[in-house]
């Protein structure tokens, strides 16, 4: 049966993984509100190219909530969808390796 119940945050609904921000280095500023509002913490702010960027520095951590795109000024963030994690193509799967004689 089903809870009723409202989850514990707000932001336990908006839990998206598969998606991760994809920062514009040229629209970015380094103005840190992304880093600000990121509940998980996984952006922080680098000096590249002699000027401050938001750096996705935990991919695995990011909840995909979006947080970080809806409040940047400067519109330097999109959210995109990232392949799983799946068996390399390149391996050979288990039944390849049965059927193939052996060395």
């Amino acid at each position: 049966m089903a809870s009723d119940d409202p989850p514990a945050s707000p932001r336990d609904s908006r839990h998206r993984p598969g998606w991760l921000p994809l920062v514009d280095a040229a629209r970015c500023t380094g103005c840190g509100w992304c880093v600000a509002t990121c509940p998980p913490h996984v952006l922080s702010l680098e000096s590249r190219d002699w000027k401050k960027q938001a750096v996705l520095h935990d991919a695995p951590a990011c909840t995909g909530c979006s947080d970080c795109a809806v409040v940047c000024p400067f519109h330097a963030i999109a959210m995109r969808r990232v392949a799983a994690a799946g068996p390399r193509v390149d391996a050979p799967s288990e039944a390849d390796q049965r059927r193939s004689p052996s060395t």
